[in-house]
């Protein structure tokens, strides 16, 4: 198979606290896991490798794997197959514990090879992962959904997070297009924050959806967008508030508020204080 030809099923994902098992586990379907809290160890195919928070494996069916967890864990994984093929199988499938009677069962469970992207055919492990998480929470926010189209939108989800994962992998552990449409956005936060602006419309600037950008923007700087944006008119205003002597409803416009009274409700909860409280103690102390 060619990496252009998968057209992902996600059977399932779940964000959970794992329960380990003692003994190594085959699954039949493809496995993605993201440590959201927890530290130890994970064993795949008998190697050792170190588990903590943002860190990321993505494996075949058919892997053998362990997770030996050192007290609480949060995990969420994806139970997938990289074709449509058996989406009318059982979900979630049966894992497969490696106990004398399975292994002729565990014998039968074959990965797909692929021919152009010889990364998807062994075990990936990305730690300092968490460009990858916000694209994980959308499918799994996605999965509430009842909608007629819902498998088909999880799926292209979760290719573009496949691709995602080949590129952070390739680039070192950097999605270096994701943090430059992020300062993108914020650059022209700070040139148009005058402006009606709407996570739509800043979404248009580098083509993301705007519920997938405020995740990315949410992770880069801790900020959603609408915070970023707010933050930007506050802090401009408290400048025109030492440095000018125009009127706080003047400056609410300039700065891009609706309305004085909106102004004044951000600023207070920012600055604990009015606009012309904050003028007045400001220049004072100047």
């Amino acid at each position: 198979m060619k990496l252009l030809e998968i057209t992902p099923y996600l059977r399932i994902i779940l964000h959970y606290s794992l329960i380990q098992k003692p003994v190594d586990s085959y699954s039949m379907d493809n496995r993605l896991f993201y440590i959201v809290r927890g530290e130890g160890d994970i064993y795949i195919n008998g190697e050792k490798h170190t588990l903590k928070p943002d860190a990321l494996f993505l494996w075949q069916r058919g892997t053998a794997y362990r997770f030996d967890f050192r007290g609480v864990n949060d995990v969420i994984s994806l139970n997938f197959d990289y074709t449509a093929e058996n989406s009318n199988a059982p979900v979630p499938l049966p894992i497969i514990f490696d106990t004398p009677e399975n292994k002729e069962k565990i014998a039968q469970i074959k990965p797909i090879v692929f021919e152009d992207c010889p990364e998807l055919n062994t075990p990936i492990i990305l730690y300092n992962a968490m460009d990858l998480l916000p694209a994980i929470k959308d499918m799994l926010n996605h999965t509430s959904e009842s909608l007629t189209y819902k498998d088909a939108v999880l799926s292209s989800k979760l290719k573009l997070c496949i691709i995602d994962t080949l590129k952070l992998l390739a680039n070192g552990g950097v999605l270096q297009d994701i943090h430059a449409k992020v300062q993108k956005v914020l650059d022209y936060i700070k040139s148009n924050y005058q402006q009606e602006l709407t996570n739509e419309k800043l979404a248009e600037q580098v083509g993301y959806h705007p519920y997938h950008l405020n995740n990315m923007v949410r992770l880069v700087t801790g900020m959603s967008l609408h915070k970023n944006l707010i933050n930007h008119r506050l802090t401009t205003a408290e400048r025109m508030l030492i440095s000018t002597d125009a009127s706080v409803a003047d400056i609410a416009e300039s700065v891009g508020f609706s309305s004085a009274m909106v102004f004044i409700r951000n600023f207070k909860l920012k600055n604990n204080m009015t606009p012309s409280k904050y003028r007045e103690k400001l220049r004072k102390t100047i």
